[in-house]
């Protein structure tokens, strides 16, 4: 958890909220804190920000009027954000590593990760017995991309599906991964769109290219 202020110490208003904060330096959240509330104003920095909930794209700079309930806390993603999604659990079990992750990928921006694995007991890591890489995207213009660094360590990745999703995608893109086409499936509606693909521990990289 961390304030605005540690990624907009420029932004005079993000500096100024006490209310919301920041999850890494991609997720801004904005608690419910009055009983009964229906509403609440957000402020959300410089750049673009995409509604988690409803998929709605956000000019930054500005206060917004969030509507809230129950059952949503208001989440916004920076845009260019990459969050890692497994399926949810009720317990912790290192033998039973996830298989397939989940990486949402929220357009408009540069970002990077690095995605990381050991045998979560013991301190084989120290002996370089982990598993390690470099996940970069770019959305420019007229094509973007999502880079697969090459893995580093001793350690074979447990990960044997990478099921990608973007958000943001408004028009008709050629899909390509490591220059061989494929398809992906596009929701003309929500702008959101996904594939699947193998693991590998080489460099790949998966490219966008406007159609148009």
């Amino acid at each position: 958890m961390r304030p605005l202020a540690w990624y907009f110490a420029n932004d005079p208003a993000a500096t100024k909220c006490g209310d919301q904060f920041l999850l890494g330096r991609d997720m801004l959240l904005a608690p419910v804190l009055g009983k009964d509330a229906t509403a609440r104003t957000v402020y959300l920095p410089r750049g673009l920000w995409f509604d988690f909930w409803s998929g709605a794209a956000i000019e930054g700079g500005q206060h917004i009027a969030q509507e809230v309930d129950l059952t949503t806390c208001p989440l916004y993603l920076r845009g260019g954000a990459i969050v890692p999604m497994a399926p949810p659990r009720q317990y912790i079990d290192p033998n039973l590593p996830d298989h397939e992750i989940t990486l949402q990928l929220w357009l408009g921006g540069r970002s990077s990760l690095r995605w990381y694995e050991d045998d979560g007991q013991s301190l084989g890591h120290q002996s370089g017995r982990y598993s390690a890489r470099v996940i970069e995207s770019a959305d420019l213009e007229d094509f973007g991309f999502l880079r697969f660094g090459k893995t580093t360590g001793k350690r074979r990745s447990h990960v044997q599906v990478w099921r990608v999703i973007l958000h943001g995608m408004a028009d008709e893109f050629a899909f390509s991964a490591n220059d061989i086409p494929f398809e992906a499936d596009l929701d003309s509606e929500t702008g959101i769109c996904t594939f699947a693909l193998e693991n590998c521990p080489d460099e790949f990289t998966i490219r966008w290219d406007s159609r148009s």
